[in-house]
């Protein structure tokens, strides 16, 4: 006897129910919800400082410098510079700590008859103002040459470090003097260095003109326990639910209903709620 398809029994294989709840279980403004704190014990964020500098004419050797990890005063030159956005994080911590820094420069020459070498490096002393082109042979120093400003006379340099990697040792993740209250910078600075040597050993007249974006990862802890508020935060998806609304609409449409959108779905009462669900539910099998 020939077998029937789908089984060696020939029955058809029933098809598998449809457990996937809608989102009615829960609603669309109400049901679970959790209480959570109005910020975490511990936060982890990149934020960024976008500056302009131009390196001084009249010397062979000019460079700059920054602290990243003391993103309290970023700019030793300047005084009190802190990252954009680091002010408002203040209001939640305590302390910080710098676990990473980044930059990116972009350089352009002002020489009309001077090529020169610029470099970038990253390291656990102060370079200075004078940082010089010997600076290459650090394992964590990025270089090219720029033209005059007539030809190849710009360029891109790029790199990113750990705290650790910089320091040379893990210490800095846990030791007191790596961290800071965020009124101050940490005892113990790392330094990002950006400096230009004409090629020939004579002055810059002009000097290179430098657009800089240092990147800082910053770690936030000891939360600040004046706040006794907490957020309610919905566990149904916005998306589900904006879905949801869609399919409503449409469908009250087609049966001719006329839609009020200035009402409040918490206004709408529980049995008018319940008779729309299963209508909604009738017509849209499955969701």
């Amino acid at each position: 006897m020939a077998r029937r398809k789908g089984g060696k029994s020939g029955r058809k294989r029933k098809g598998r129910k449809n457990t996937k709840k809608s989102v009615f279980s829960t609603g669309p403004d109400r049901g679970k919800f959790s209480l959570s704190p109005l910020v975490p014990a511990i936060t982890r964020i990149r934020l960024k400082y976008p500056v302009s500098k131009i390196l001084a004419s009249g010397v062979p050797t000019s460079s700059v410098r920054f602290t990243p990890n003391g993103a309290y005063d970023i700019d030793p030159t300047l005084g009190s510079t802190a990252l954009p956005g680091f002010i408002e994080w203040t209001s939640f911590y305590g302390f910080y700590r710098v676990l990473g820094v980044g930059y990116k420069v972009m350089a352009v020459s002002l020489e009309s008859s001077k090529p020169c070498s610029i470099y970038t490096c990253m390291l656990n002393s102060d370079p200075g103002t004078t940082l010089s082109a010997i600076i290459q042979g650090n394992a964590l120093t990025k270089v090219q040459v720029l033209g005059i400003n007539s030809g190849e006379g710009k360029t891109t340099l790029s790199g990113y470090a750990k705290v650790s990697s910089i320091l040379g040792s893990k210490t800095s993740l846990t030791a007191d003097s790596y961290r800071a209250v965020t009124t101050a910078n940490p005892a113990d600075v790392v330094w990002i260095g950006i400096g230009a040597s004409t090629l020939d050993g004579g002055n810059f007249a002009s000097g290179i003109a430098l657009r800089i974006l240092l990147t800082i990862d910053i770690e936030f802890y000891d939360r600040i326990q004046n706040f006794g508020s907490y957020s309610e935060r919905v566990q149904a998806e916005a998306s589900n639910l904006l879905n949801w609304d869609v399919k409503r609409d449409l469908w009250k449409r087609n049966q001719g209903q006329v839609l009020d959108p200035c009402s409040d779905p918490r206004e709408v009462s529980p049995q008018y709620f319940k008779e729309q669900t299963e209508l909604f539910r009738k017509a849209h099998p499955g969701i």
